[in-house]
């Protein structure tokens, strides 16, 4: 081989060495690619699968709030109600105390 001063079998050696060094290096590297990207697609998936769950999860909690409320508005007004009722119910018996027949 022109250009070196080392013997061509030697050359030769260092060469196929370096190239299958390479090769090693590259095919490692390609798996290390595949490993990767399929973790990411997992994770990927897994993100939006979880996504998903949280959304829906929102949406029932916001659901139940909504009844909630409703609720407490509906015990509020049965409260007022009771306590109006109770008003009047005194206000018969102070009547019927007063005007004894």
């Amino acid at each position: 081989m022109d250009g070196y001063k080392t013997d061509d079998d030697r050359l030769i050696a260092i060469f196929k060495s370096s190239r299958d060094s390479w090769k090693t290096k590259c095919v490692s590297k390609q798996k290390r690619i595949k490993a990767l990207s399929v973790k990411l697609r997992d994770t990927a998936s897994s993100r939006a699968e979880w996504k998903h769950r949280t959304k829906v999860i929102q949406t029932q909690l916001a659901d139940k709030e909504t009844l909630l409320q409703e609720q407490s508005l509906l015990i509020k007004a049965q409260q007022a109600e009771i306590q109006l009722l109770k008003k009047n119910l005194t206000h018969s018996n102070i009547q019927l105390q007063s005007n004894p027949k």
